[in-house]
């Protein structure tokens, strides 16, 4: 059975944190490595897809043993496939961040037509796992650009988590949205334990709004 998306991506993943630990064992090894996987990572810049990932890390060996060895690497199959897995996952982070990008954009867009007042930007995890900080969401306030992004963190001192609300002005950046370099107000403040399991408005309601 062919492997799954999500089965391959883990195994790529896996496969690029095997190259670091050679950085101390063998320097130039590890350099070479990194420009045939930067090289092989070039080419699959006209894989427009996670699915079309897969169908291409098929046939990917002979391809990534061609750059091992045009970077004066060896013909190696082992270390052609550490270049295949390292290139194959970079690029699937490439795609993964487009495609969030677009996500974040399209939601904002539709949002501004629509006259909405606040959009979730992204969130990330299930509601239901907050509890274990497994859950992370960004909404964004349009009419003044402010962000509040909130989240669990746990603490050693008691088995209770801290929900945080951070507020701060996010801008439209060439990568998407990003954080205005001033802060409209402090990191984090602490919150009462049900607001990232309330509806959106209880966390607004929080923070003034």
């Amino acid at each position: 059975m062919p492997d799954t998306l999500a089965e391959l991506v883990r195994r790529w993943r896996v496969t690029e944190q095997q190259l670091y630990p050679m950085i101390l064992a063998d320097p130039v090894a590890y350099q070479r490595l990194v420009l045939a996987v930067r090289g092989l990572a070039d080419d699959l810049a006209v894989v427009a897809s996670p699915e079309a990932l897969v169908e291409a890390y098929a046939s990917s060996a002979p391809q990534a043993a061609e750059h091992l060895r045009s970077v004066g690497g060896p013909d190696d199959p082992g270390a052609a496939e550490l270049v295949a897995g390292a290139a194959f996952a970079l690029r699937e982070r490439e795609l993964s961040a487009a495609m969030a990008a677009d996500g974040r954009a399209r939601r904002l867009a539709e949002a501004a037509r629509s006259g909405a007042a606040w959009v979730v930007v992204q969130q990330a995890g299930e509601r239901a796992m907050a509890v274990f900080g497994n859950y992370r969401r960004l909404e964004m306030h349009l009419p003044e650009g402010t962000g509040l992004y909130s989240y669990a963190e746990s603490r050693v001192e008691t088995d209770r988590p801290l929900y945080v609300v951070e507020k701060f002005r996010l801008l439209r950046g060439p990568c998407g949205m990003e954080r205005s370099p001033r802060r409209a107000a402090p990191r984090a403040r602490p919150c009462p334990r049900s607001v990232p399991l309330t509806p959106l408005a209880a966390q607004r309601e929080y923070s003034g709004r």
